[in-house]
């Protein structure tokens, strides 16, 4: 939603199922002695369920690091394949 107004894209943000529907951005600071201080944010999307696996990983699991190669490392066993963006199409 940021990049769609700094790109001036009028009509972008209709993430929700609903016909006509203006999804909205609440941004808020969330603090506690587990995981610190976050800045979130929260988009609405009528018809549509989201779920943030971040705030549970950091609240729920004591981990050495928190980037993408380090939970999937702990949970699945394996770290992520790189792929070269040239690829990503083919893929």
């Amino acid at each position: 939603m940021d990049r769609s107004d700094a790109l001036k894209i009028g009509n972008y943000p209709k993430f929700s199922k609903l016909k006509n529907h203006i999804s909205k951005m609440k941004q808020a600071t969330l603090s506690s002695k587990a995981i610190g201080i976050r800045d979130t944010k929260d988009i609405n999307m009528e018809g549509r369920i989201q779920f943030d696996m971040l705030g549970i990983i950091l609240r729920e699991h004591k981990l050495r690091s928190y980037t993408l190669n380090s939970v999937s490392a702990h949970f699945l066993g394996e770290q992520k394949e790189d792929v070269h963006h040239n690829v990503i199409a083919e893929l």
